[in-house]
């Protein structure tokens, strides 16, 4: 059973999308398997008190951590070097890291957060996160690891699935338990410096939390990731970490503003996308839009999935929604009255209520460029204030392009002089130096200057273009990486301009460029290079002649 409610403790179960549960191998290590078994058992015996979910344990508890900690720093600070324990040396050194994450802690912790409240079993009501922390640290005595943790959170999630909030709170309240547990020692090093407490355990324990890269150790117990990586499109799981994050915050944001669990938003985003997967469309492309999870999260389909959830967005998120919808009716109205009430405003402080009409009218007439300018400045910060931007999520091709992600750096140019050729020629070899990719290619589409009178397309030009595509894609062939393309087109008459030129110039070369490589028409007499390439080719990356990519 689970309660999909917002913020609650969901049980985790068995069924058709649930992430799999992978079993503890045999010959794992005992310590791997008390973890385990302690996160398991203390999964089953939190009470979860659905009504209480402002958390307020860590406050005072900070306040407390705070006093009692300026009696070592001040002894940290003023003790003499004589007879110290090597213990009490290495706090000393770390004196910094402790004040540092200390203030840290207290910061994070110093406001109420709308986290799920439980009962342990000795009756005491915390906040989810602090029970975890507390029992994690105990049964590890106090060692931090990243394996030691990552297996007591899984084993945890088998019973209860956490809250991505939670998760990364995790990071705070272990913190916090630590710099709690040197404070309980920290009077017994006062008495006698010169012994050993286990202070030096806790301290390196807090400083490989502190270096942990913890992106890495969070994402994979997020359990409603696991369900977005199934997503139908299979681009979710090759989007870079930003995007892949700003999904699960979008995600996480319907849960909290429904009557729904973040797993409970996750299946209903990948039926959602399974659906429309299985629907044939005219356009092929309009279908790997609709089964793409994002299109349910962040696109048009948000308003199917918030529907059928149930989600009430406070009211700064609807007006922000509005303000996305209807851009134009928001920023054109209110340059305009912004302009009308600075012009009237300006001229009501300026003229006499005696003066002439052509007097007012002179005076309306010499504020309004000025007032209609600051009115244009005022809006674009009204709405850079309320629509905070966003990243465009993106895949991730730091490894490298895979192959139906064929890719074509074209650079429209014109063939002026021998020299300048020569410079094409060598500035692709360089971008081919700097970006080596078998599925990356490099395209110089070129034409002849302009010219007053039909003259013929046979010119040297074309010729030592040519010469130097082909010898670039000889002297490469063998690493086996991008090639080379020359796409050379004819000039045609223009009548408004009385000239032969290229159509429509750089424009021009793009537009045929698209249409060569969808295969609708060839605007490219002369062509060098490995044509089978062209119809893969999937995008196009325009760049100038002296850009450098």
């Amino acid at each position: 059973m689970r309660k999909a409610q917002n913020g609650h403790i969901e049980l985790a179960r068995k069924g058709p999308s649930d992430p799999p549960r992978s079993l503890p191998q045999e010959n794992a290590l005992p310590e791997v398997n008390g973890l385990r078994a302690r996160a398991i058992s203390l999964a089953r015996h939190l009470a979860w008190i659905p009504a209480q979910r402002q958390s307020q344990d860590f406050g005072a508890r900070c306040r407390a951590l705070f006093h009692e900690f300026q009696p070592l720093f001040a002894a940290l600070e003023n003790s003499p070097g004589k007879n110290l324990s090597d213990e009490f040396r290495r706090l000393q050194e770390n004196r910094f890291l402790l004040e540092g994450e200390l203030q840290e802690i207290c910061h994070v912790f110093k406001l109420p957060r709308k986290i799920p409240q439980v009962r342990t079993p000795d009756g005491a009501v915390i906040s989810r996160v602090a029970a975890l922390a507390q029992d994690f640290l105990a049964a590890s005595n106090f060692y931090f690891s990243e394996e030691s943790f990552s297996g007591y959170i899984h084993a945890f999630q088998e019973v209860t699935v956490l809250k991505m909030a939670e998760l990364w709170m995790l990071i705070s309240a272990m913190k916090f338990r630590l710099l709690e547990e040197m404070a309980r020692r920290s009077p017994d090093l006062l008495r006698d410096s010169s012994g050993s407490y286990g202070m030096e355990q806790l301290l390196l324990s807090l400083q490989e939390i502190k270096q942990t890269s913890w992106k890495g150790v969070i994402e994979p117990l997020i359990l409603f990731d696991r369900l977005l990586m199934e997503d139908p499109a299979g681009a979710y799981s090759r989007m870079d970490y930003e995007s892949r994050d700003l999904y699960r915050r979008m995600l996480v944001n319907i849960a909290d503003w429904s009557d729904s669990s973040e797993m409970k938003v996750a299946r209903e985003v990948l039926e959602l996308a399974r659906r429309a997967h299985k629907q044939s469309t005219s356009d092929p492309r309009i279908t790997v839009r609709d089964s793409h999870v994002g299109y349910y999260l962040l696109a048009e389909g948000s308003s199917v999935l918030e529907e059928k959830l149930g989600f009430q967005p406070p009211v700064a998120e609807r007006l922000r929604a509005w303000l996305r919808k209807y851009p134009n009716e928001f920023y054109l109205p209110g340059i305009a009255v912004l302009t009308c009430a600075m012009v009237s405003g300006t001229v009501l402080l300026l003229t006499k209520p005696s003066a002439p009409l052509g007097f007012v009218l002179l005076a309306l007439l010499a504020v309004l460029l000025p007032s209609s300018q600051s009115a244009v400045q005022i809006m674009n910060y009204l709405v850079t204030l309320l629509l905070p931007a966003r990243i465009l999520p993106k895949l991730d091709f730091s490894d490298g392009l895979p192959n139906d992600c064929v890719t074509m750096v074209a650079i429209p140019t014109m063939l002026l002089s021998e020299k300048q050729v020569r410079k094409l020629a060598s500035d692709l070899e360089v971008r081919y130096f700097g970006n080596q990719d078998p599925n990356l290619h490099f395209a110089l589409l070129t034409d002849l200057p302009d010219s007053p009178l039909e003259t013929s397309e046979e010119n040297p030009l074309i010729d030592l273009a040519a010469e130097l595509i082909h010898k670039l894609n000889q002297k490469y062939a063998h690493e086996g990486m991008g090639t080379f393309f020359l796409l050379h087109r004819h000039r045609v008459y223009n009548p408004q301009e009385r000239l032969w030129m290229g159509w429509e110039r750089k424009r021009g070369k793009l537009m045929d460029l698209n249409n060569l490589l969808c295969g609708q028409f060839d605007s490219f007499p002369v062509k060098v290079g490995d044509l089978s390439i062209l119809s893969t080719a999937r995008f196009i990356i325009t760049l100038d002649r002296k850009s450098v990519v």
